[in-house]
């Protein structure tokens, strides 16, 4: 059931022109903050197989889960539950995979074996758009004061 005040997602289309995105991205991130790209050239295919594979990663018995359950951040590969279970007055129980990709990526045999293939394909993929991101985070800071760090 949806809310009643509930604000669509906003969409930022990278086929746009490079001000007009800039732009975007300042107000959405200030305003919602967060936003979903169309027509970021990463295939339809690499994203539907990726989220399978993660998919089934999560549904793989606990058994199988358990060798990658971590509480510490910055490992490569962390399997975990309720992300804020520290910080949180409310517990919020979800399971995150965690594959570490950048700036000093994941061991790839230490990604789950049920994933490792879309998780690498994944990573290939969008390895372009996040050089032409972070340019564009780079106007965009230099638009407004936002807290990014890469």
């Amino acid at each position: 059931m949806t809310r009643p005040d509930a604000r669509p997602i906003p969409t930022i289309d990278l086929s746009d022109l490079r001000s007009t995105i800039i732009d975007q991205v300042s107000g959405t991130c200030c305003n919602f903050g967060f936003f979903q790209i169309t027509n970021h050239s990463i295939p339809l295919v690499v994203l539907d197989s990726t989220i399978a594979a993660v998919k089934a990663s999560h549904e793989q018995p606990t058994t199988v889960k358990a060798r990658f359950y971590s509480r510490e951040m910055g490992q490569g590969v962390s399997y975990l539950s309720n992300v804020d279970l520290y910080t949180s007055r409310d517990a919020n129980w979800h399971d995150t995979l965690q594959v570490r990709l950048g700036p000093t990526p994941a061991a790839v045999d230490e990604v789950p074996e049920i994933c490792r293939d879309e998780i690498v394909a994944w990573n290939k993929e969008i390895q372009p758009t996040l050089l032409e991101d972070n340019n564009m985070i780079i106007g965009v800071m230099g638009k407004t004061q936002i807290g990014v760090s890469f």
